[in-house]
């Protein structure tokens, strides 16, 4: 005996799998700590995915990841890509790498919050002081009422006057 398919069952099933997809998008969605304010904006779903490897730590499979969307049309213009893959690169210690990504995140939005706070850290990491003050002035001139980038950059410089 062959099931029949109705129009009520096949609606049905199709509510399902929009459930499905939808419970599925909001498991991958971005965390604000990797990718802050994304939420709102439409993301290409491998960044999100990278960003969620990130922020597990998976830092060789986001990389792998960008450094495949970077090859694409779109990922080659993304600042956003970039910086992801920057941030990756120095994780993973990879000074050099991560240096070219944030200069191209830059390259391509010189006033990118998150390239310009990563920068500063990597700045700080290879003794670069100058660098990393001119990116935080920078940060300081774009959230004159405080941002989540300017607070960890100025966290960083603390921890390393402190030397925690």
């Amino acid at each position: 005996m062959t099931a029949r398919l109705t129009i009520p069952t096949m609606r049905a099933s199709l509510l399902g799998l929009v459930f499905t997809a939808a419970a599925f998008i909001t498991q991958i969605a971005p965390t604000d700590a990797v990718m802050p304010g994304w939420m709102e904006n439409d993301i290409d779903p491998r960044l999100a995915n990278a960003a969620q490897q990130i922020e597990a730590g998976d830092f060789q499979q986001a990389r792998v990841g960008l450094a495949g969307f970077i090859k694409s049309a779109d990922g080659l213009a993304n600042a956003d890509a970039w910086s992801m893959l920057g941030f990756a690169e120095r994780k993973l210690g990879n000074l050099d790498a991560s240096d070219l990504a944030y200069r191209r995140a830059l390259a391509l939005e010189p006033d990118h919050l998150e390239a310009l706070e990563y920068q500063g850290e990597l700045f700080l990491m290879t003794e670069r002081e100058e660098e990393a003050l001119q990116n935080l002035s920078q940060l300081r001139a774009l959230c004159p009422d405080g941002c989540e980038p300017l607070a960890e950059l100025e966290e960083a410089f603390r921890k390393r006057e402190t030397g925690k």
